[in-house]
């Protein structure tokens, strides 16, 4: 079952995408500091899977997590669409906190989880172990820029731990 938020249109005020395509899961190179658990998970396709059989950022010293796609040198996109699923098991946070869901992009390497441009809030929610697909596929996205590194940042609120099973980019068509 998906959570779908503003289906009114694509692309930005401007009109610059007329639609939008999955990005291949495969393509580039896996970012961020949510690397406990299997390699590559986050892109694998499989969107049921727990807490520790997807990807996780285990410092509970932290409030939040990012991962993301390092798209390679020369190579840009202007993502105007995510789906994200939180783990089958815990959701996205271990606390239960107010989760919220960020989508940044950069042309540089990201050091940090907002080491960049906030394309969008996503979302903000209670985690209540929620499981079920986030689609941000319909919604008004900064669809002008593109860039070569795009990566969700899940801010817990808490210093505590976060989850994901499974992360799609989409690009304007």
């Amino acid at each position: 079952m998906f959570q779908t938020t503003n289906l009114s249109g694509f692309g930005s005020a401007g009109g610059a995408c007329t639609g939008q395509t999955l990005i291949a899961q495969g393509a580039g190179t896996e970012i961020g500091d949510m690397g406990f658990g299997a390699a590559g998970a986050a892109f694998d396709g499989t969107t049921s899977q727990a807490a520790h059989d997807g990807v996780s950022r285990t410092n509970a010293g932290q409030v939040d997590g990012w991962i993301g796609k390092d798209w390679g040198a020369g190579v840009t996109k202007t993502v105007n669409g995510v789906k994200v699923w939180g783990s089958s098991n815990a959701g996205y946070w271990s606390a239960a906190p107010t989760v919220v869901l960020e989508l940044y992009g950069s042309n540089s390497a990201p050091s940090n989880s907002t080491d960049g441009t906030l394309i969008k809030t996503l979302d903000t929610f209670t985690d209540t172990n929620v499981t079920d697909a986030r689609d941000y596929t319909g919604d008004t996205f900064d669809t002008d820029t593109a860039y070569r590194y795009h990566w969700l940042r899940i801010d817990g609120s808490t210093t505590d731990f976060a989850y994901l099973a499974e992360l799609e980019f989409y690009e304007c068509t």
